[in-house]
Parts: C-alpha cells; structure tokens; sequence
C-alpha cells in the first residue's frame, strides 16, 4: 500500500499559518476541497487536528459538527516518533462524544506479507 501521506505535498495542498502554533492545511480533489487546523506544541509536534469538514450521523439526521483528534504525548520508536495517545472526538451540542481511542503501543516495521 503506498503511503497517503505523500498527499500532502501536492500543488492540490496548500497550508497556511494562522499563528507561531497551528497552520491551516486545505486539500482539494476532484472539485472538493476540505480544510483542518493543525495545533502545534512547544516542541512544534501535532498536538491536536480541527475540521468542520465533516458530518455526523445522529438519529435525527446528518449534522455538520467540529471533529477534533487530540494527542496526548509523543515517543520514539525505531528512530521514529509516534503518537502515545489519540482519541476522536465529536463536539455535538449535547458535549463531546469521544468515539475512538488509539494507543501505540507495540510497532513493527517492515513486516512481510503473511508474517
């Protein structure tokens, strides 16, 4: 599988900063284009990402509500820094709705097919 990240060099991406701790990033295809707040700590790593972009399935509809992915620390695994802790939140008018946690926790790179 290639790597997606390689989206964000594109002329189809363009960033912008807001301030010395977050840019806003917008990428465009196909005739869309969405756009994310990125937040920087002191060291300059993600600490959170921020989209309007995107929709909520509630059971009285769709509902365009502020999606936030917080981090919550950094480590070094292999040479390479990794997220300890992500979670995705849903800010809808009854509060937050966390619905997604990730951890790193054991990484393996380089893994051949079958392993």
């Amino acid at each position: 599988m290639a790597n997606s990240s390689g989206l964000l060099l594109t002329p189809s991406t363009s960033w912008t900063e807001v301030d010395d701790r977050s840019f806003d990033l917008s990428l465009s295809d196909r005739g869309r284009t969405v756009t994310a707040r990125v937040f920087l700590d002191e060291t300059s790593a993600p600490c959170d990402f921020s989209t309007t972009d995107r929709f909520a399935s509630l059971p009285t509809g769709m509902l365009r509500a502020r999606w936030t992915t917080p981090v919550e620390g950094w480590r070094v695994v292999d040479g390479r820094r990794l997220p300890q802790r992500v979670s995705v939140i849903w800010h809808l008018p009854d509060g937050p709705f966390t619905y997604g946690e990730l951890q790193s926790r054991d990484v393996v790179y380089n893994v051949s097919p079958g392993t």
